[in-house]
């Protein structure tokens, strides 16, 4: 299933994604981020902010940022002009591709899709929060990897001055009996961190081979 979806995924119209695209950047000139100003408030086309909020997958509760803002300039969103919007909106955002996108992402999805649309909007979602859950997974296992790999040069270093100050004439035989059990702990944590490294490295190959074998 999951394969089936990127393929479809893949052949999708590359000017619906353009659409996309240029409804979110020009609108975003309109709206600001997440209050309105004084001056976009008082000429604000409430149609065009609801279908920014839509395009954007914003939950319907969002108007109440806007209310919010406006309350100062005596401004009222006008809720219908708003919902009209915002319904057109939802009609990009929740599509089975875009929801591919954002679950690649990794991004919160938050319900905003009405019933008839969200089911093709989750069947893309979770097809791509499946790989950005193993990107992430592959992340944390190299993240670790590099860890260890710093951990192993300063228990290296350690063990090296260790060894120099066993074989010194300045050491004495009870020095080198402690010294001596501090090196064979050293030594047995830096091949603990050895095969932490090989079992990450083999977990991290056994991840990037699924992804590869979804085509990614």
């Amino acid at each position: 299933m999951v394969n089936g979806l990127i393929a479809r995924a893949g052949h999708k119209s590359a000017d619906s994604l353009r659409k996309i695209f240029f409804v979110c950047i020009g609108l975003s000139f309109v709206t600001g981020c997440s209050t309105l100003s004084e001056e976009e408030c008082l000429v604000a086309d409430w149609q065009l902010i609801g279908r920014e909020d839509g395009v954007n997958g914003r939950d319907a509760s969002y108007i109440g940022n806007h209310r919010k803002a406006c309350a100062e300039y005596g401004v009222v969103p006008d809720l219908q002009e708003y919902e009209r919007g915002y319904g057109d909106g939802l009609v990009i955002f929740c599509t089975e591709q875009n929801g591919f996108l954002q679950g690649q992402k990794g991004i919160e999805y938050n319900s905003a899709c009405p019933a008839y649309l969200e089911q093709d909007f989750l069947a893309g979602y979770r097809a791509g929060h499946e790989i950005y859950l193993l990107r992430s997974k592959i992340s944390r296992a190299y993240s670790s990897i590099n860890k260890d790999k710093e951990e192993m040069t300063e228990l290296g270093e350690e063990i090296t001055a260790l060894e120099k100050q066993l074989i010194s004439d300045q050491t004495s035989a009870g020095q080198r009996m402690l010294l001596l059990q501090d090196l064979k702990v050293k030594q047995k944590e830096h091949s603990a961190l050895e095969s932490e490294i090989r079992n990450l490295e083999i977990e991290a190959a056994n991840l990037e081979g699924v992804l590869t074998g979804m085509g990614y």
